[in-house]
């Protein structure tokens, strides 16, 4: 797992690219999940298959992230599927 560094403000998908490109020196990830539409989107253009989790909505913090609160249904949608997981 991968943490923004104290003081690191650069968009989302300008750190994720970042990370894997560092990550394909050694391995190629096979799939990821994100939550965020740019992200999503970024993971994809660098042929990621990427599944969008619990679409980002919300208030954001000072750097973008979107402050989700705990969704009663997580949605997870693939290019040519939706699942949609209820916690019990």
């Amino acid at each position: 797992m991968n943490m923004r560094p104290r003081g690191d403000h650069r968009p989302a998908p300008a750190l994720k690219r970042e990370w894997l490109r560092r990550l394909a020196r050694e391995e190629y990830p096979a799939l990821a999940y994100d939550d965020r539409d740019d992200c999503v989107a970024m993971w994809r253009e660098e042929g990621v298959t990427c599944f969008q989790v619990a679409a980002a909505q919300g208030p954001a913090d000072e750097v973008g992230n979107v402050i989700l609160q705990r969704p009663e249904t997580v949605r997870i949608t693939a290019p040519r599927d939706t699942v949609t997981l209820v916690e019990q």
